[in-house]
Formats: C-alpha cells, sequence, structure tokens
C-alpha cells in the first residue's frame, strides 16, 4: 500500500457503505428523508385541523420546525455513518502487512529528508522516535539509504510512524495526524460521492 493509498481505501470504505446503503432501501438515507417528511404531512394535517384554535403564523412556525427536526435526524445519521467509514478506514491503516508499513515509512523518511536537506541540518543532529513495530523497518530502511540519524531507544506511542527531532524543528510522521489531516482534506469529496450518488438512485 503506497502512501497515496490511505485515500484510497477510505474511497473504499465509501463505496462499500454506499452499495449497502442502496441495497437496503429501509436502512438508506432516501428513506430516511421519506420517514420524517410523512411525519411532517402527519403534523400539518394535525395543526390544520386545529387551525381554527391557531393563528397562521403558529401553523407555519410549527411545520418549519418540523422540517428543521427532520432536517437534523437526516444530518445526525450522515455523520454517523461518515464517522463510520473513517473508522473503519482507519482500522485497515492500523493493521498493514510488513510490506505496506515499509512502503509507507520509506515514502515518509524520503519525504523528511528532503525537508531536511532544505533546513541544511546534518546527521549527526537528527534523531529519530519510532513506534515499537515499526523500530526493525526503520531501522533496515535508515542502513538502506545510508542515512546516519540516530534512532532512539524511546518507545513512540503511536499504531505505526515515528518524530524526527532536529535542534531546529521536528518531524511528525506518525500515522494519527496525517490520517487526520487527509479526513479533513476528504471528507466534503467523499460526502459528495456518497449521498449524491445516492439521492440520484431514488
Amino acid at each position: 500500500m503506497a502512501f497515496q493509498d490511505i485515500i484510497e481505501t477510505i474511497k473504499e470504505e465509501a463505496e462499500e457503505k454506499k452499495k449497502a446503503l442502496v441495497q437496503e432501501k429501509e436502512k438508506n438515507l432516501s428513506l430516511l428523508k421519506q420517514q420524517y417528511e410523512a411525519k411532517i404531512k402527519a403534523e400539518r394535517k394535525k395543526i390544520l385541523k386545529n387551525a381554527e384554535e391557531k393563528t397562521n403564523a403558529k401553523t407555519i412556525r410549527a411545520i418549519s420546525r418540523a422540517r428543521k427536526n427532520a432536517r437534523i435526524l437526516i444530518l445526525k445519521k450522515k455523520r454517523e455513518i461518515m464517522d463510520k467509514i473513517y473508522q473503519t478506514a482507519f482500522e485497515r491503516i492500523a493493521n498493514l502487512t510488513s510490506e505496506e508499513q515499509r512502503q509507507i515509512l520509506e515514502k515518509l523518511l524520503d519525504k523528511a529528508a528532503a525537508e531536511i536537506k532544505n533546513e541544511n541540518v546534518q546527521d549527526s543532529e537528527i534523531e529519530i522516535i519510532s513506534t515499537l513495530k515499526n523500530k526493525e523497518i526503520i531501522e533496515q530502511l535508515l542502513k538502506e539509504k545510508s542515512y546516519l540519524w540516530k534512532l532512539k531507544d524511546q518507545e513512540l506511542d503511536s499504531i505505526n510512524g515515528f518524530i524526527i527531532k532536529t535542534k531546529k524543528f521536528n518531524i511528525n510522521c506518525c500515522f494519527e495526524p496525517i490520517f487526520e489531516k487527509i479526513k479533513q482534506e476528504s471528507e466534503i469529496e467523499i460526502s459528495r460521492e456518497l449521498f449524491e450518488n445516492i439521492a440520484n438512485k431514488h
């Protein structure tokens, strides 16, 4: 799995969720909307039945409240679905194979090395702290690339990744903040792809 494939993993989870929502009509958002629209109509009938006892302004406000409540419930359901997609994608990334971990860690190391080179930092000034399960891979990569960075014995509290420390700056290459950044950048696209496509199918 290449580093860029993280976002593809998220898209795959969104696609699976989209298929499930379309196939199980009773659970998809379109039917959820229909359900609450029905409640709105029932509320409107109830209100109009007693229209003689209420002002027109109160009737409008009551219908508006019903519509607002329906929208809130639909948005809440959408949020739950999006959270589930990202949770599942993160779990997949947290359980990468050794080879997949190596591919991503290598790209992160190369990116960090380029940044360090631009800042004219000497190898002797660089320390790297790795997660326990990535330590062996990091050590191999450092040797292969002839990076003379000091690999600390300190264990990093992260699912995967490492942190590089220099006198000038630190570089956080842990998977959690990287995933969070990708999540923030992709949420609009994933949401549009998922929910607009579902709406167009009904």
